[in-house]
């Protein structure tokens, strides 16, 4: 079957064909293992293994951009169209795939991950620097079915909730809520495209090629910035400072005068 262009739902937070730098505090070395994965040494001695692992969702038909307006808890976020109804979460929009156990092949000074599947083939490149500095993987997703595709890297190590000291992802860091759902987050709330979570062992993240996905800063004249009313002005609520908070426009749109959340923490 010959292999057929990605399209990618527009706004969509996975990254599509992209190039990850995997991060670890304070690293004093990388080396690879025989499977293909990742292991960062920083200089305290612990290890952190990002394994060869990514995820893909597909759906065959074409799914149109909507607005999604959650009240519980409150969020104004994107999500798509899908046989009348609304989809928020990315993984409830299509077949979820799986991708692991890759042909390993070390060619060139970089690790070569060959990931198959009947609806798709994906190919990934790590390139571990010798002076030590962040390895990038590369990678590119061959569609061997029609659709809408999407896919991210999946091997970053995982920590239990309770072991996590800060957490730096979209939402929880503009809006300091957990996020209920893997909701499609657009850039006015992602100023940086990726996660790092802090452990006692230590931090360490994936994050977005910048020179793809630009960093910028989250400032009133790119990011609309807004000054809520905790409890709202139509509710008695004062314009004093201690019932005033920041949130993101999307945000204090969503909340609007039906709530009185307090999102400072």
């Amino acid at each position: 079957m010959t292999p057929r262009r990605i399209a990618c739902w527009p706004g969509l937070s996975l990254l599509i064909g992209s190039c990850l730098t995997v991060v670890a505090a304070q690293a004093a070395g990388v080396r690879c293992d025989t499977n293909g994965s990742v292991v960062v040494s920083p200089a305290d001695g612990a290890e952190f293994v990002f394994r060869p692992a990514f995820v893909a969702v597909h759906a065959a038909a074409t799914s149109p951009p909507v607005s999604v307006k959650l009240r519980h808890p409150v969020y104004n976020l994107a999500g798509v169209k899908q046989a009348g109804r609304t989809v928020s979460d990315v993984f409830a929009m299509g077949e979820v795939i799986t991708l692991e156990a890759p042909a390993v092949e070390h060619r060139g000074g970089a690790v070569h991950w060959r990931f198959e599947h009947p609806g798709c083939a994906l190919d990934a490149e790590v390139i571990i620097p010798p002076d030590g500095a962040e390895p990038r993987i590369r990678a590119t997703l061959t569609a061997r079915q029609a659709g809408m595709w999407t896919f991210a890297y999946a091997g970053a190590p995982a920590a239990r909730l309770e072991e996590v000291v800060e957490l730096f992802q979209p939402l929880v860091w503009s809006c300091r809520r957990m996020p209920t759902e893997s909701f499609l987050v657009s850039d006015d709330i992602c100023s940086i495209p990726g996660c790092l979570v802090e452990t006692p062992r230590g931090t360490v993240g994936v994050l977005a090629d910048p020179a793809q996905v630009p960093f910028e800063m989250p400032v009133a004249s790119r990011r609309r910035l807004h000054v809520d009313h905790i409890v709202p002005r139509s509710k008695g609520g004062s314009d004093d400072l201690g019932n005033l908070q920041v949130l993101c426009r999307a945000c204090n749109l969503g909340k609007s005068n039906r709530d009185d959340t307090d999102f400072r923490g």
